[in-house]
């Protein structure tokens, strides 16, 4: 629901997804926020909510940039973490005496061999 409001505001605003990065607090705060209702309940769920959905607007910003390159959109791809499947884990899954996953926001696939390139971890700007 909230990504589809983003969304709908972008094209409204005719903003591309990298430049409505640059200002993400801003138009999340007076035009997002507000689907949620009011409250303490509504306060603690757009904190959890507001992280998702500036995830999405970065992934959404990474996809706008290989688009505008030429033949990189062909030849790269970004996965958010969650939606890696056996193949992308086992490359970034670090094998010891017990497999640890690193914390994965999104990864870089080349699609050509379908090899991990990157992995993106976005740090919290509170922290």
């Amino acid at each position: 629901m909230l990504r589809e409001a983003y969304d709908k505001l972008l094209h409204e605003k005719t903003l591309s997804y990298i430049n409505a990065l640059k200002i993400f607090d801003e138009l999340a705060e007076a035009n997002i926020r507000s689907i949620l209702g009011s409250g303490k309940s509504a306060d603690q769920k757009w904190r959890s909510c507001k992280g998702a959905l500036y995830e999405y607007a970065v992934c959404k910003a990474i996809e706008e940039i290989f688009e505008k390159i030429p033949m990189l959109n062909k030849k790269l791809a970004i996965i958010h973490g969650t939606q890696l499947n056996f193949n992308y884990r086992s490359q970034i899954v670090i094998g010891n005496w017990t497999d640890i996953m690193p914390d994965a926001d999104f990864v870089v696939v080349d699609l050509s061999n379908s090899i991990v390139k990157a992995i993106i971890f976005m740090q919290n700007k509170s922290t």
